[in-house]
């Protein structure tokens, strides 16, 4: 890659590049992108409107078309307008995402380090939006979890938005609250069945584990053994169960993040996107266990720093399964 070839640019709500100043001078000229359509290299903090940056003097051209006014978000409380970035302001208006169609990486691997540390170094870099996100999308899924069975259809649709928030700002896309909602507006419906299909698994063992134990009981209360016998079946059980979860249950996990980001990102029917998924997961079915397992004792440790930890794990774990996502399917990298 030539060392000029250094910018990104944002078209149709994609990110393009990198490409040589003179490629973008060219595409300003033919009226491709206008002098607001945003711009970004390495060394600038945040993306930036092409005019505020060196590459417009440079070029010299200007687009035949009026510039496109910047989108107006609500400001809640107010009853008034403000422009820019701010990611707790909902998008008044916002142009339709693009449906992608993904393709698995040849020889995708897991790199558990490397996702974690990309995942914290993007946290970092806008740590209380990031957080405030994670802590939303935890009461909604709170909420939700009052409503019994109900739960079963809302559960991936709140959960996979805020790992497709997470997705967005990692592709340099302007994201904001209204995409923590994303998953009612695409794909609920393959995404309530998925869930479905996944959970079934889980419940139908917990319910023979229920019923495993209520069954020790009334064999030791009708003298069909001694409390010690029924100690060592209860804790044969117990870690039976144990290994279930961290086994069975990180697998699961990991298909259901994966499927939930195919539905919403490329708008593919459940079974399709629970294929895709498996067909990244078969070969890292090790690391996955590893990779639920940290994530998972993150979770705890967050719950042991007077609970509000758990925001800051959940999230870190959260946005690391997002950099798994983009490393499986995301677009190729130059």
């Amino acid at each position: 890659m030539s060392d000029e070839k250094t910018w990104f640019y944002e078209k149709d709500g994609e990110r393009k590049g990198p490409v040589e100043p003179a490629a973008i001078s060219q595409l300003l000229a033919e009226a491709e992108i206008t002098e607001e359509s945003l711009v970004w290299k390495e060394g600038m903090s945040d993306w930036a409107p092409l005019k505020t940056t060196e590459l417009l003097p440079a070029s010299g051209a200007r687009p035949t078309p009026p510039p496109v006014p910047p989108r107006e978000r609500q400001v809640e409380g107010t009853g008034g307008t403000a422009a820019g970035g701010n990611v707790l302001q909902p998008v008044v208006e916002k142009e339709d995402i693009p449906v992608r169609e993904a393709v698995l990486r040849d020889g995708f691997r897991i790199q558990i380090r490397s996702s974690l540390g990309r995942a914290w170094e993007l946290m970092k870099s806008d740590f209380w939006p990031f957080v405030g996100m994670y802590a939303l999308m935890a009461v909604m899924y709170s909420v939700a979890s009052q409503l019994g069975v109900t739960v079963f259809f809302l559960m991936f649709p709140i959960l996979v938005g805020f790992n497709w928030y997470v997705l967005r700002r990692m592709r340099g896309e302007t994201a904001s609250i209204d995409d923590l909602f994303f998953g009612f507006k695409r794909g609920f419906g393959n995404l309530a069945i998925l869930n479905l299909v996944l959970v079934s698994p889980i419940i139908i063992v917990i319910i023979f584990a229920v019923a495993a134990f209520f069954g020790i009981v009334i064999y030791v209360e009708e003298g069909g053994g001694s409390d010690e016998t029924a100690i060592v079946l209860a804790a044969s059980i117990s870690i039976l169960l144990f290994l279930f979860f961290v086994v069975v249950g990180g697998i699961l996990s990991m298909l259901g993040y994966l499927a939930c980001l195919l539905i919403v990102d490329c708008d593919w029917p459940w079974k399709k996107a629970l294929s895709n998924a498996w067909r990244a997961c078969r070969g890292n079915l090790l690391k996955i266990i590893l990779f639920y397992f940290i994530v998972t004792s993150l979770s705890f440790l967050g719950l042991f720093l007077f609970y509000v930890g758990a925001f800051l794990t959940g999230t870190w774990a959260s946005m690391a399964i997002s950099q798994v996502y983009e490393d499986a399917f995301g677009d190729s990298r130059e």
